[in-house]
């Protein structure tokens, strides 16, 4: 557990690392909601690290701090911003003009807003005397402490909250494929096959697969499964590698994230292309092939000309 744990968080904090450097990524709409999903796992991972040593020792250490871990609302967090992120492409491939008022930069921090105090609620709720979510260390796993009154609302609520968001990306992510279809074949695009399309739909149905999986059984595992320690420690290990899909996704199949890559994994230096903004390759990736002129990035970006009165 406290292994892959720490696996996780180095994936998390490569992918962290390459947006954050990079101030053109910074600077567009889904690679921030896709930090902000990056930095969400990280939290849930710091959790699941710590409970690690509870079942070494065999013991909580300290109720209390037991039960703050149970309330840190990583994965809402992951849940609500995978759904914003999913939306986010959605609109921006549909309608631009739309996305120039629903995600301007004011826009931006109403949707933080929102997201932070739906997963506020979650915190709130479960630090409260009324309802918890506690490491057992028995059991190899984290469980709703039914003995508090409120305990089975959260859990009603949490389970409304995390298997609907991802359930609606991945509708999102086929709606998004059916539209990129659509627009090559009215002509809308000139390039009629591109392998990118069927990558994005394989990347969003991988994530929102993945995530529907473990949320059902977190939720309902009586219903497929027995109810056994080894039960409950495997769906404690797939909450812990659910927090490696998403950066092993966007890296596999995202061109320009691993484009990025050389900032973390040795020397790069920064080429400035025709169109003003730098690019970072690794050096010997410049010497064996001839570095593209892009036109500039602004479809996706909050850096607007005008002004949109959201």
């Amino acid at each position: 557990m406290i292994v892959s744990s720490i696996i996780c968080l180095i994936l998390n904090g490569f992918l962290i690392k390459v947006i954050y450097r990079d101030n053109e990524l910074k600077r567009m709409n889904s690679y921030r909601f896709l930090l902000a999903i990056a930095i969400s796992d990280v939290v849930q991972l710091i959790t699941h690290f710590i409970s690690g040593f509870f079942t070494v020792f065999q013991a909580d250490l300290n109720h209390t701090f037991n039960k703050i871990l149970g309330a840190v609302p990583g994965y809402k967090l992951y849940a609500l911003f995978s759904l914003v992120l999913a939306f986010n492409r959605f609109i921006a491939i549909s309608s631009p003009s739309l996305d120039f008022c629903l995600f301007s930069q004011r826009a931006m921090k109403l949707w933080y807003i929102i997201v932070f105090s739906i997963a506020g609620f979650f915190g709130l709720g479960h630090s409260s005397p009324w309802a918890s979510i506690l490491y057992s260390p028995q059991d190899w796993s984290w469980s709703y402490d039914f003995d508090l009154p409120f305990s089975r609302v959260m859990k009603l609520l949490g389970a409304v909250v995390e298997i609907g968001t991802i359930f609606i990306a991945g509708v999102l992510y086929v709606l998004i494929f059916l539209n990129i279809l659509f627009k090559r074949n009215s002509g809308q695009i000139v390039k009629k096959r591109d392998p990118r399309d069927l990558m994005v739909l394989s990347q969003g149905c991988s994530i929102t697969t993945y995530c529907t999986i473990s949320n059902i059984l977190w939720y309902n595992y009586q219903y497929f499964l027995p109810e056994t320690r080894v039960t409950y420690m495997i769906i404690n290990y797939m909450w812990i590698w659910n927090s490696a899909i998403n950066p092993c996704a966007h890296i596999i199949v995202n061109k320009t994230l691993r484009q990025r890559m050389g900032i973390v994994l040795g020397p790069v230096r920064k080429v400035t292309t025709i169109s003003g903004w730098k690019k970072v390759e690794p050096v010997k990736q410049m010497q064996s092939r001839k570095l593209p002129v892009k036109a500039p990035v602004n479809s996706d970006t909050t850096d607007k000309t005008k002004e949109c009165k959201f």
